[in-house]
């Protein structure tokens, strides 16, 4: 008797563990600078990697929450471009992983003005876009992506 109420007690405790083991979900993101002058050109920025935790019930709020902390991010960051630090919604405390960026201003300057040639300006717009990494899941998939305007028409001086 006494085995099996012990055998019962490890199933129920394997089959309620189960029911709410955590999903962890990886997700990555760019920023997308759109040349506008002196050239109209496309350059990304990234990857940035994030990570989202939730039930594994519930895999969709889990990529929207990932989604969501990439573009907060992203956001803090470019409304504070030109400071030489990273805002604390890119650190790992929020789910963000080994943020690359630190003078994000200085990061966008040197690919823009190098791609752009020999000119004293570039004006660039930056976007954000996020994914899902791994296969191909379709409702987590279009959760977890998303594109976003951060900044608009930005002078950058190349000199």
């Amino acid at each position: 008797m006494r085995s099996f109420l012990t055998v019962s007690l490890a199933l129920l405790f394997t089959a309620f563990t189960a029911a709410y083991a955590k999903h962890v979900m990886k997700h990555q993101g760019y920023y997308v600078i759109e040349m506008q002058s002196p050239k109209i050109m496309t350059l990304s920025l990234g990857p940035i990697n994030a990570h989202s935790t939730c039930g594994k019930n519930v895999k969709g709020r889990c990529a929207e929450r990932g989604r969501d902390k990439m573009f907060r991010c992203m956001t803090q960051h470019t409304a504070n471009i030109k400071e030489s630090y990273a805002p604390v919604q890119c650190t790992s405390k929020y789910d963000i992983d080994k943020y690359p960026y630190v003078n994000l201003y200085e990061a966008v300057k040197r690919e823009a003005c190098a791609k752009a040639g020999k000119t004293d300006s570039v004006v660039v717009s930056i976007f954000g876009t996020t994914s899902f990494v791994g296969g191909y899941r379709t409702g987590v998939y279009k959760k977890s992506a998303g594109d976003k305007m951060l900044l608009k028409n930005l002078r950058i001086s190349c000199k």
